[in-house]
């Protein structure tokens, strides 16, 4: 292993513990709800997700972004190594947003991923993507550490697409790789056992009991809050939902989603014909569980 990439391994570790003890620290003074102390038993998997949606999930998205790009580029005349793709991008084929300013650039990427996110998300709530995506609904109890349950093919819809028009626009790749970062601690903030509204923000900037009633189940529930930085989407398209208070439980609803990272990643190809709740149908007609 390189030198390079335990610095790299390294930093994200210091990342995760600082990111951590703030997040937690935060819970304890303003929590929302009860829930399970951090190192209780039943958090294992909550462990278990960080690093492998870190390390695994995060990489993976990554290599199939990438590899998805190289495949568009090559019939655009680039004969570089692979290695070098994401510098002949950065250097020699600038166009569109490539010409602004990174700052620029940054905040439109934010804006343009998270409306490419916003439908893509609704997808992910129909029928066949749903299995996926139950695994992230899954956790009961939502803090901090319930930000990381991703299963692989779910991350790939979600960010896969993201990148793939973010760079087709002209972004910058480091630009592009800078929102990995933005949104790592964003979904934090998302998840985290907080009951903030922020007032009149909450209609700006996605708040923790915005996200909140996205992942609630029961009578209380329904397909609402899928943007993951804009309300502004949820407010166009008729999605919008936060009323006084906060749901009474969260959960993948009568999706049986088992517990265990293993068996989470097994779920939906053993599950060919799994169950999506009405209370997260988006798109299409209401499925009975089977």
């Amino acid at each position: 292993m390189s030198t390079v990439r335990v610095d790299t391994i390294a930093g994200m570790l210091v990342v995760f513990v600082v990111a951590g003890a703030l997040s937690a620290l935060v819970e304890r003074r303003w929590h929302a709800l009860s829930r399970a102390p951090y190192f209780a038993r039943s958090r294992l998997t909550d462990w278990v997700y960080w690093p492998f949606t870190a390390f695994v999930t995060g990489n993976l998205t990554r290599l199939v972004t990438l590899g998805a790009l190289g495949c568009v580029v090559f019939a655009l005349g680039y004969r570089g190594a692979p290695r070098g793709l994401l510098a002949w991008l950065e250097t020699d084929r600038r166009f569109g947003l490539g010409w602004l300013p990174a700052p620029a650039q940054f905040f439109i990427a934010l804006c343009v991923g998270d409306f490419v996110n916003y439908w893509n998300h609704r997808l992910r709530h129909t029928r066949w993507l749903w299995p996926f995506h139950a695994v992230h609904h899954a956790p009961r109890t939502l803090d901090w550490l319930a930000a990381s349950w991703m299963h692989p093919v779910d991350d790939l819809l979600d960010n896969v697409g993201v990148g793939l028009v973010l760079l087709a626009i002209g972004t910058s790749p480091s630009v592009w790789l800078a929102t990995g970062p933005f949104f790592f601690f964003f979904n934090m903030w998302l998840h985290a056992n907080l009951s903030w509204r922020c007032g009149p923000l909450a209609y700006v900037i996605a708040t923790p009991a915005f996200h909140r009633w996205h992942h609630a189940e029961g009578p209380s529930a329904r397909p609402c809050n899928f943007a993951d930085f804009l309300p502004l989407w949820d407010l166009l398209f008729g999605t919008f939902h936060l009323p006084d208070g906060l749901p009474s439980s969260v959960g993948p609803g009568d999706t049986p989603v088992p517990a265990g990272l293993l068996a989470q990643l097994a779920f939906p190809f053993r599950r060919r014909r799994a169950a999506q709740p009405s209370s997260h149908r988006a798109l299409g007609r209401s499925q009975q569980s089977v």
